[in-house]
């Protein structure tokens, strides 16, 4: 059973999610069965 990590989590932030998402510059503070806590830095631009 191949598991889904925090690497493959940040590749399908950076290549499969709207560009608009990817703006956001999320990104994985940790990741388990029951979900992922995503982290958004603070932006002038957003």
């Amino acid at each position: 059973m191949t598991t889904f990590g925090e690497s493959a989590a940040t590749n399908l932030l950076r290549t499969v999610f709207a560009p608009w998402v990817q703006d956001l510059d999320l990104s994985i503070e940790s990741i388990d069965a029951n979900g992922a806590i995503l982290r958004m830095r603070f932006s002038d631009r957003l």
